[in-house]
């Protein structure tokens, strides 16, 4: 192993907050990292491993602090005031805070498509205590909403952010919680 510097993302501007990455079209990856300066910078990086940067802006008014990003699923951003956002070709679009609750984090964005729309979706927690899972879904021309799907019994928080597995055409989302325990979210009718 060996390390490579690919410098700020622009400057003046340090690299903060949670990044998120993927590849792309053989060996390109990009890398999404929030600025100090409340910016989304895009790295992408070549087969040669030569980059460049790209900055991406922020929702107006809002300061990004996280990003989850993947391939399919889009690129979603949580905003300083707990708000999550999507980033889709140069337009920000924000979909608020699940029942008027802060965002802490969410798990990567995934992409379900069916015959009639493909649908965008994510699973969040909130701030404070007696947190929940909310799933947001975004259909890319009808906008987004929330769903609650509530916590585990005997939970108050967890402890890290929600992930999501597949395997054939079954989903589950995974958390762990402060009792120590991992819990699994699955829709009714999946093994």
């Amino acid at each position: 192993w060996a390390w490579r510097n690919h410098g700020r993302p622009a400057p003046g501007v340090d690299a903060f907050g949670t990044t998120s990455s993927y590849a792309i079209s053989g060996p390109t990856t990009r890398v999404f990292v929030p600025g100090r300066n409340g910016h989304l910078y895009r790295f992408t990086l070549d087969a040669a491993n030569q980059g460049s940067w790209q900055d991406l802006q922020a929702p107006p008014g809002k300061s990004v602090r996280k990003v989850h990003a993947t391939a399919s699923g889009g690129i979603f951003a949580i905003t300083d005031d707990g708000d999550v956002c999507s980033w889709w070709f140069g337009t920000w679009t924000c979909y608020g805070k699940p029942d008027g609750k802060h965002v802490w984090d969410c798990s990567d964005p995934i992409l379900i498509d069916n015959q009639y729309h493909p649908i965008n979706r994510l699973f969040c927690v909130h701030t404070g205590s007696s947190q929940e899972v909310y799933q947001l879904s975004v259909y890319s021309s009808e906008g987004g909403w929330w769903v609650n799907r509530g916590k585990p019994s005997g939970t108050n928080t967890f402890v890290d952010r929600p992930t999501v597995m597949f395997s054939g055409p079954y989903s589950r989302v995974f958390v762990p919680a402060n009792d120590g325990n991992l819990y699994e979210l699955y829709p009714p009718g999946q093994p």
